[in-house]
């Protein structure tokens, strides 16, 4: 066995071990034939995750040395693989850890353990972890070389929905989340939740020149990782995100065209069907996020009504202009936070010429609801207050009645959403 195996299994408490065990399972098969790597494989108990509605969410996290996250808790599980580095890890509570090596088969987790609480310990490439709710976390890079982990989170979502993430020892300042840059890789809102348990699963999906998109028959996130994609939606439910503005978006409406660049994402609650490409269309590349029925034979039969269907229409055809320039750039992670209703009242005004992205700007106002797409139908993500600074993340967007700007909040980067201009204090115009 492993030296750095045994040495985890040491730091184990044997209480721990009697109070969690079996609450987690690690399975060891790949998910189809058609995966070219699984990266995350875990399976949740019902508690242990949340009843739709619910927001998923995949991101890529880079820590660079001597940076951290500061101690806190999430209201839902949060599941990590480290891809490339060495990661140093504290936890509080509940989580299991799956070590990559002696996997039975190559790409598939080994059978996990539970990992150490109150004491540090390492994660390296391959390593996964699956912290259940509530449990305290904090993770540093103490190397000399930059640490990158995927990860995947599902929060509560609907209007009683808790705060997203707690710090356990206050809200940290804007220097704590230094050298710390989230990437997010697609966002969504689940309509539905299997009740007995759910698997999921984040694997590659390489598909060579004019290969068809497979179809999907739970609900699924496709990141795309290479190449570009053009398509209209059909029908049903599909939710497109993406990286450079991101947060959950709703359904788009049959007949729309859009495009992918790399980092958004396609999610589809209800599933997919089968997507042809055009014979001339060039290879692509997904991370594909998969969350299924952990238990399928004590489900029920799903209706088949809602599953999603795209049209690839090729590059031939030039998708409508989006407000938004997908971008690979570094963007912080949304997590929603409870809050009372107090969205802007005041009619939308003219665009300065002055904010740019990047550009930290303050808020003039109390209780001020910061949304996750610009529209007040929207999801709140959070509620921000006088004084607070935030980020532009994009240029702004008009639905008609307001003006929305897409920010971050220089406090915690990890929550990203809209405001009205109303309510930002923004530079003159010419600065």
């Amino acid at each position: 066995m492993p030296f750095r195996l045994l040495r985890r299994l040491a730091l184990v408490a044997p209480l721990l071990v009697l109070v969690l065990a079996g609450r987690l399972a690690i399975p060891i098969s790949a998910q189809e034939s058609e995966n070219t790597g699984v990266l995350i494989d875990a399976t949740l108990e019902t508690g242990d995750y949340p009843v739709a509605p619910a927001f998923v969410r995949l991101l890529r996290i880079t820590l660079e040395p001597e940076s951290s996250s500061p101690l806190h808790t999430h209201p839902g599980p949060e599941i990590v693989v480290v891809e490339s580095g060495t990661l140093t890890v504290q936890i509080g509570g509940a989580a299991e850890f799956t070590l990559a090596g002696d996997q039975p088969d190559a790409g598939t987790p080994a059978a996990g353990e539970l990992a150490p609480v109150d004491s540090e310990f390492e994660m390296t490439e391959g390593d996964q972890l699956v912290y259940l709710p509530q449990t305290s976390m904090t993770f540093r890079n103490a190397g000399s070389q930059p640490v990158t982990l995927l990860t995947v989170v599902l929060l509560p979502a609907g209007h009683q929905h808790p705060p997203g993430v707690t710090y356990i020892n206050g809200q940290p300042a804007s220097e704590a989340f230094a050298g710390v840059t989230p990437q997010i890789l697609g966002d969504g809102v689940a309509s539905s939740m299997p009740a007995n348990g759910i698997r999921l699963i984040v694997d590659e999906l390489n598909l060579d020149e004019g290969a068809s998109i497979p179809a999907a028959s739970h609900q699924t996130l496709l990141s795309l990782q290479q190449g570009g994609l053009d398509f209209t939606v059909i029908g049903g439910k599909v939710q497109v995100s993406r990286g450079a503005t991101p947060g959950p978006q709703p359904d788009s409406p049959p007949d729309s065209e859009t495009n992918l660049a790399v980092n958004d994402a396609i999610y589809v609650p209800l599933g997919m069907k089968e997507a042809e490409r055009p014979e001339t269309d060039g290879p692509l590349a997904f991370l594909r996020l998969t969350i299924e029925a952990a238990n399928p034979e004590n489900e029920p039969t799903p209706s088949g009504e809602g599953v999603g269907e795209i049209q690839v229409t090729g590059t031939e055809v030039t998708p409508e202009p989006e407000s938004e320039t997908p971008a690979a750039g570094a963007t912080p992670s949304a997590e929603p936070v409870s809050t009372a209703e107090s969205d802007a009242t005041p009619a939308a005004t003219a665009t300065p010429t002055g904010p740019q992205e990047g550009d930290s700007v303050s808020v003039n106002s109390d209780g001020v609801n910061m949304r996750a797409c610009a529209s007040t139908d929207c999801e709140i993500v959070t509620q921000v207050f006088f004084g607070q600074t935030v980020t532009i993340l994009g240029p702004s967007e008009d639905d008609g009645t307001y003006l929305w700007w897409p920010v971050s909040l220089d406090e915690d980067p990890s929550i990203t959403g809209y405001i009205a201009q109303d309510f930002l204090d923004l530079p003159e115009s010419g600065e």
